[in-house]
């Protein structure tokens, strides 16, 4: 809201949570489709009509509206991407293929599976330094072990690899004699599309310390179709849930669920699927995190992990003690500027 008078207090209590959801965030992408031209090729860095509908659809399924979630995701798949293809939504077809995969993330606006994507210039905005180490005891970004131990390590060595998108995300094969270095990130290069063991240390070397541009996708149709999955599942249609995260295994290459496993037969397990696939899907893209605090998830998820860190680093095992702190602090500097506004409870006043 626009200050018109100097007497305008323009120190502000919080608002509720439903109020800035609905008075807020939803009528405003509301207004902002219904303005949207529709049926248009999308600019990638631009939000269109497709990245609208996804924004809105990421908003309900942060309020558990699953039906409306679904609403906004059938609205996106009637909108065009920024190749022209209207994004349909229909099978696993309609997601970038197997073998260019890269190009969602090297050259999103050639991408049928790119919504909305950030352009980083290297030579206006400088370095981007996107989850690349710099030097050799420079780990800016580490791998989680059991990741590293559960995901990447099993596909390192198999020809060809059974899940196309280990290789295509970090360099399994490190430079460095100690492979616990897990901090080479090459999902925002165009590094090998299927990566080999390097015969010596300067194989992956260009893929490193690029003076290049990086494009950070924002929505992707594969990040929307496990949305779909898990809205799907939260209304309780197990079948239509499994459809579409078996279209985004089935572009990884991995098997494709049945529905007979155990690993998707309840409503609990199909979404602990649907979350272990966008970590997979989604590494690196900011995900994971709100991810996990949008389902309850990050006690049930970070408190084990957390334990081991801690009894690693010689600390106590306390793990994620406070759930409060799943809120971030207010800055200080904020709390200076309004002081109508309290400190999130579990950081003091």
């Amino acid at each position: 809201e626009p200050f018109e008078s100097l007497q305008t207090d323009a120190e502000k209590p919080r608002e509720p949570v439903a109020k800035i959801f609905d008075e807020i965030i939803i009528k405003d992408l509301e207004k902002a489709y219904e303005l949207t031209a529709k049926n248009k090729t999308a600019v990638v860095y631009n939000i269109s009509e497709g990245a609208i509908c996804a924004i809105l659809a990421d908003v309900y399924m942060w309020r558990k509206d699953y039906t409306n979630a679904i609403k906004w995701i059938t609205n996106l798949f009637k909108a065009k991407g920024p190749t022209g293809k209207v994004y349909t939504g229909a099978s696993a077809a309609n997601l970038q293929a197997s073998e260019t995969w890269k190009n969602i993330f090297t050259d999103p606006a050639k991408s049928i599976e790119a919504i909305w994507s950030l352009h980083w210039d290297f030579e206006t905005n400088a370095c981007a330094c996107m989850e690349i180490s710099w030097t050799n005891n420079n780990k800016q970004v580490v791998i989680d072990e059991d990741l590293w131990a559960n995901w990447f390590l099993p596909y390192m060595s198999a020809t060809p690899p059974p899940d196309i998108r280990p290789r295509q995300t970090l360099d399994v094969f490190t430079r460095y004699p100690n492979e616990s270095n897990r901090d080479r990130f090459v999902k925002w290069y165009a590094s090998p599309v299927n990566q080999v063991a390097p015969t010596n240390s300067t194989d992956l070397a260009t893929f490193y310390s690029q003076e290049k541009p990086v494009y950070l996708p924002m929505y992707r149709l594969a990040d929307i179709y496990l949305l779909y999955a898990e809205a799907l599942n939260g209304n309780a249609d197990l079948a239509g849930a499994l459809k579409y995260l078996n279209f985004v295994r089935k572009r990884a290459g991995i098997a494709e669920y049945d529905a007979a496993d155990p690993a998707v037969a309840t409503q609990a397990d199909m979404q602990n699927a649907i979350l272990q696939e966008r970590q997979y899907e989604l590494l690196g893209e900011g995900k994971r995190w709100f991810d996990l605090v949008r389902t309850d998830k990050v006690i049930e998820i970070m408190d084990p992990i957390l334990k081991r860190r801690q009894i690693e680093a010689g600390s106590d095992p306390i793990g994620f003690s406070d759930p409060r702190k799943i809120l971030w602090p207010i800055s200080r500097n904020v709390l200076n500027s309004n002081r109508k506004l309290t400190q999130n409870p579990g950081y003091g006043g």
